[in-house]
């Protein structure tokens, strides 16, 4: 057989970036398998290219159609995992069954609901440069134990349930969204979290709802710095 270049083209830019470095963490065992052949067939004479997907290519839609008859195959082969997709995988199950147990739990004791409400699922929280005094009050505030009059009445630990500015209660929602002693600070807050196209509501600002998590992570980060601004993170 003739010693020939290679060529390898496909619309996959993920499975080319994982052949073209040694350092990854996904499907190891493959990947080494098919650098190993590429290194015996000769790296100058083994090209990859990136083509797009979808685009009246024939040969790529034949590709594809042959793929997604795998869905069908009941002899697919199956890789052995390597240790850190061992780690990867044993750390989803354990966020899942974390999640499950926790939702059991809140609707069992009535206890977490707040906290519920962000959302259903458990994620870390990157604060990035935030103090970590801020980092503790957001995440008090995200819990619904906070230094905020409606919660400090219930143990007797502040004299009303309400607002001493308003003089209405004094909730977590209040003091984010509606307590007129910010009202600038939270004129800029509103304006960069909506430049953000998140809708200004308590769960947003708390990090929560649907949106993908690194405009909740840059909400909460907003956050942290709308309670400097505010001077109220020593209380909460």
């Amino acid at each position: 057989m003739r010693e020939e270049p290679v060529l390898i083209l496909s619309d996959s830019r993920s499975a080319l970036q994982l052949l073209s470095y040694s350092s990854g963490h996904s499907y190891r065992e493959i990947v080494f398998k098919i650098q190993e052949l590429m290194l015996v067939k000769g790296l100058e004479k083994v090209a990859i290219c990136w083509i797009r997907g979808h685009i009246g290519i024939r040969g790529n839609d034949v590709a594809d159609r042959v793929a997604n008859l795998a869905h069908s195959n009941d002899r697919t082969a199956r890789s052995q995992l390597c240790f850190e997709e061992w780690i990867c995988t044993l750390n989803s199950l354990t966020v899942k069954e974390w999640a499950r147990q926790w939702s059991a739990d809140v609707q069992e004791t009535g206890k977490g609901t707040f906290r519920r409400s962000l959302g259903p699922e458990i994620s870390y929280v990157d604060y990035g440069s935030l103090p970590r005094s801020v980092e503790c009050a957001v995440s008090r505030l995200r819990l619904g134990h906070a230094g905020v009059n409606a919660h400090l009445a219930r143990f007797n630990l502040a004299n009303s349930s309400n607002c001493p500015e308003c003089n209405v209660e004094g909730t977590i929602r209040h003091l984010i969204l509606h307590c007129t002693l910010f009202i600038n600070q939270r004129r800029e807050f509103r304006t960069r979290l909506e430049g953000l196209s998140l809708p200004w509501e308590l769960s947003s600002v708390l990090g929560g709802g649907d949106a993908p998590m690194r405009k909740r992570t840059a909400a909460i980060r907003l956050f942290g710095q709308y309670l400097l601004s505010c001077n109220v993170v020593i209380r909460l």
